[in-house]
């Protein structure tokens, strides 16, 4: 009997997955259920105008996400705890937060992940 977590059994599982992400890129669907509706909504009617954020704590939260995309969660807070110090008052977006504006905005999708 083989081990659950042999390289045999763990490749077929990677080439089942890569199947059907295949699958799911050459047959692009609204309808499947991956989406929800508002996600679908902005999609089938994307924002036609430049986006002009000009509220400066979302600004300035969208610049520091924008630094902190191919980091860390743990980047993003670490500088708004740092801007904090110096701004106490200001009330910055945590990260969860800034990244549900960004699909917002960008008309993608949200999915929150377990790290947030």
């Amino acid at each position: 009997m083989e081990d659950e977590d042999s390289p045999e059994i763990s490749l077929i599982a990677d080439l089942q997955e890569a199947l059907e992400f295949i699958h799911t890129v050459n047959n692009p669907s609204l309808d499947n259920g991956d989406l929800d509706a508002e996600t679908v909504a902005r999609l089938c009617d994307p924002l036609m105008t430049p986006l002009d954020i000009i509220d400066p704590v979302d600004r300035h939260s969208l610049d520091t996400f924008l630094v902190a995309t191919h980091g860390s969660v743990k980047i993003y807070e670490q500088n708004i705890a740092t801007y904090k110090h110096w701004h106490p008052d200001e009330d910055i977006l945590s990260h969860a937060a800034i990244k549900k504006k960004v699909a917002e905005w960008s008309g993608q999708g949200f999915k929150s992940t377990r790290n947030e």
